[in-house]
């Protein structure tokens, strides 16, 4: 029973990650339908980025978190007036397209500039033992859970209750509509874009603080789209919820069928939940009219 409570704070704590990355994912598919398929590999830039700061400079650790999440913010902002803005108008695979050779680019990147091999371990959480009954637990762990909700709490609050946030939900609903209001639509794609680099950064930081700084953590971050997927790709909460099912899942059959059997499952859940709600838990079903 102790194995099987370990396993429920891990899959919970990585599930919080996948389901904070998947946020991104969603907000960026909300205001342009695109599909980002290179937010695992935004995660990991976020992750060596912070890395530079606290490894490399030494700087402190608030500081560095605080210049990691400007910097992903800009890589968002950067990605999409360099990309994905001379792409409007073009076919959605087009667009798919292009988010797949950019986590290629993102990945090389990363390894040109800090190599293939692990970087040197960085102590982002305490790490000192905590016993819950018979179960002996790390802070780490929970202070992970912790972050990566409070961080996901915190930008769902941003999308349904702030200007840009409202401004974001009006640009998935009809950019012709919102044009025609005097928002720039430009201007809010790239917004939407930048917040998603600021969510994977905050999902590297947390992986790379309890799996270590490597270049698995962008594998690892492709969790995020099942559980975007499973959520519902129009739902900032269902990608909380999808996340969490995932990482649960991930960790459970991982303990008791070994660690390669974890990630296909994900993917296997993903597809018994498209048979019975295509949309995801909480997406919306459209309707078209031929």
């Amino acid at each position: 029973m102790e194995f099987f409570g370990l396993l429920v704070i891990s899959g919970m704590m990585n599930g919080a990650i996948y389901g904070l990355v998947a946020l991104g994912f969603v907000l960026i598919y909300k205001s342009s339908s695109v599909l980002n398929f290179s937010q695992g590999h935004m995660l990991l830039l976020g992750a060596y980025i912070f890395w530079f700061f606290v490894g490399s400079l030494g700087l402190n650790l608030f500081v560095s978190v605080l210049l990691a999440m400007v910097s992903g913010f800009f890589v968002g902002v950067l990605i999409e007036r360099l990309t994905l803005r001379r792409l409007i108008g073009q076919p959605l695979i087009s667009l798919i397209t292009v988010t797949i050779f950019l986590s290629l680019v993102l990945e090389g990147l990363v390894s040109l500039i800090w190599g293939t091999y692990p970087l040197q371990h960085v102590t982002v959480f305490p790490s000192s033992p905590l016993r819950i009954g018979k179960m002996v637990l790390t802070t780490q762990s929970l202070f992970a859970i912790g972050l990566a909700l409070a961080s996901a709490t915190a930008l769902i609050i941003f999308f349904r209750y702030t200007r840009i946030g409202l401004a974001m939900r009006g640009v998935a609903e009809g950019h012709q509509i919102m044009q025609s209001m005097g928002i720039s639509v430009k201007r809010i794609l790239n917004i939407s874009w930048g917040i998603a680099g600021i969510a994977a950064t905050i999902g590297g930081i947390l992986m790379g603080g309890t799996l270590g700084f490597q270049l698995g953590l962008s594998h690892i971050g492709l969790l995020a789209i099942p559980a975007a997927f499973i959520g519902g790709l129009e739902s900032p909460e269902g990608a909380i919820l999808g996340g969490l099912l995932i990482g649960l899942s991930e960790s459970i059959i991982s303990g008791y069928m070994g660690n390669a059997a974890g990630v296909p499952a994900a993917f296997v859940i993903l597809i018994a939940v498209m048979f019975f709600r295509p949309y995801g838990f909480f997406g919306l079903e459209r309707i078209e009219r031929v």
